[in-house]
Order: C-alpha cells, then structure tokens, then sequence
C-alpha cells in the first residue's frame, strides 16, 4: 500500500499491545462465527468446502455435547477453551517505495505487520534458561520484528480500503528455525558474557527447546494465520482476504525459489486448512499494478495465469 494509505490505516489502529487467547483448532470457531453472521445456514456450510470446520473436534465435541442441530453464531461462540496461550500482539510497518524488490513486496510501498510475541510466561522460563539479559538470540534485526517484544512469529499484509481487499504476503519465523539451529550448534548462538557458562548454556538450551517452546512454537503457522485473519476481520473490517500461491507468490515477491524460498507447507497445506479456495482471479489492486508497462525483466516476473488462495466470508453463494 502507498504511505499515505498506510498512515490512514495504522492511525484507526490501537495503539501499544493486545492479547490474542488462541489454543489449537481454534480458527474453526471463528471462521464459523462469521460465517454465520454473514447468512450462511448450517446446510450450506456443510455442502460446501467450509464443511470440514464442522468436523474440527473442539467444534464436532461441543455441539455433540450440547445436543443442537442447528447452528448460529451464539452457541460457536461459546466454545469453550482448554488451555490457551495469551499471545501479545503488536503493530508494525514493513517496506517502503524506493526499497520494493529487496523488501519482497508484491506493490511499492508499505506493508502492514502483525507480530506473534510470546508471552511473559515463556520469557521467564526463557530468561532463566537460555539468556539472563533476555537477549533476542533467536530473532534477526532485519526482519519486521519486535523490537520490545521476543517475536515467535509474523505476517506481512497489503491492504486496500477502496476494493475492500487484504493480502497476506508472508508469515513467517526465525524464532523457531533458529532455535532448532542453536540446538544443533549452540557455540554459534552462545555469548559469554550474558551470565552463563557454555555447559550451563548448553544443557538450558536443550530443556527451553525440549520442555518450553514446544508450547508455542508447534503449530505456530496456524496460529499466525489465525492472529492475521481474526486482525484483517476484526479490525479492518475487511473479509476479502487473498494469500499468495507458492509459485506466483514467489515470482511477485521476487524470490528466488532454489535459494531462498519459504517452506512450502505454508502456502500450500496451511491455506487448505482455512478453507481458502485456489483462483486465478487475483486482488484489483494487484491487477491495476501488473497492468502498469514493465521491463523485459520484469514482465518475465510476473506469469500470465497467476494464481492466488482465496478466503472470502461474505455473503454465501446463493444469498
């Protein structure tokens, strides 16, 4: 988005930090919450690809428990939690106009970015395993991510008020990859002066990675899927969303897929999973920006059929 859209959007925005309550399975209750708020009836979720939230088993569970056949968006919502991590979540920007292609954005200018931190609860057992200082050893500065906060996770998102439109661009994490790293190479992450000794260092890192993380880093991409959708809703007011295909998402962003490419799973299983739907219509902002004249170079970025995932909780089908 253009800097003058991103300053409109992030000034309707809260401001400092909220908690977003999320524990596994959980994006089923709110995909259905809107679902219904947006007319669709309990026959046509079920023929349709968002019959399988349906079958998701804290949705399938609780309305076995609870005896009813019919279904609204009252009785969804009280699903009840088990056992929920209170993620903070923070704003940031990610981009601008004159760094476009270094900072893989599909359009010149901004992102909007949502960040995943993990709780105090973890930078407790965190601090006292791993790094005294509370030192983010397992976050690189260059990437859109907290600076007060140990950011577990974040998504990238362009957006436009005018079509009514969000797109995901990225959802990402170092901190997981790079925990996995230290484990295997924990002289590259160790630094003496932080208060421990290299045993001590040693043995904390594998129990933070063996007993702590698992709680929140397992399952992170649905979590942040999560976070972002219940964000670009809630927030935005948008129910549009777009999330790139991992091919066409590749050539928009410039990225190159033998190098550099994310994990495949993240643009492939992971939209499946919340029922968005694979189209070769594409957002119109993005379609206004591909029919701009381009370079020889670049018309070879930008593929004839290029293909997006596609979330859309509006009005259903036949409404």
């Amino acid at each position: 988005m253009d800097m003058s859209t991103y300053g409109a959007v992030r000034a309707c925005l809260p401001e400092g930090r909220t908690l977003f309550y999320y524990e596994r399975d959980r994006y089923a209750v709110f995909l259905l919450q809107h679902l219904l708020a947006a007319g669709w009836t309990a026959r046509a979720l079920k023929e349709s690809r968002f019959g399988k939230l349906l079958t998701v088993p804290c949705v399938r569970d609780y309305l076995a428990a609870i005896g009813r056949l019919d279904i609204d968006p009252e009785w969804i919502a009280l699903v009840p939690f088990h056992d929920p991590v209170a993620w903070r979540l923070t704003l940031s920007r990610w981009g601008n106009a004159d760094s476009h292609a270094w900072n893989q954005t599909t359009c010149k200018g901004a992102n909007l970015v949502l960040q995943l931190n993990l709780p105090e609860a973890h930078n407790r057992q965190y601090r006292q395993l791993v790094s005294p200082s509370g030192a983010q050893i397992f976050n690189y500065s260059g990437h859109p991510v907290s600076r007060n906060e140990n950011t577990l996770a974040w998504a990238r998102m362009d957006v436009d008020l005018n079509t009514g439109e969000a797109l995901i661009e990225e959802i990402q994490s170092d901190w997981v990859r790079a925990a996995a790293s230290a484990l295997r190479n924990p002289r590259r992450y160790y630094d003496a002066g932080d208060g421990l000794s290299f045993p001590r260092f040693r043995t904390g890192l594998r129990r933070y990675c063996e007993e702590v993380l698992p709680r929140y880093g397992d399952g992170w991409q649905e979590t942040m899927m999560a976070a972002v959708l219940n964000f670009i809703v809630s927030e935005l007011g948008i129910r549009k969303i777009y999330f790139h295909e991992f091919d066409s998402g590749n050539a928009l962003k410039r990225i190159n897929a033998r190098y550099s490419a994310p994990p495949r799973s993240i643009y492939t299983s992971l939209p499946r999973r919340f029922c968005y739907r694979l189209v070769e219509d594409e957002p119109r902002f993005i379609e206004q920006y591909r029919n701009r004249p381009k370079s020889k170079s670049a018309r070879a970025r930008f593929p004839g059929e290029l293909k997006f995932w596609l979330l859309d909780l509006e009005s259903p089908p036949d409404a």
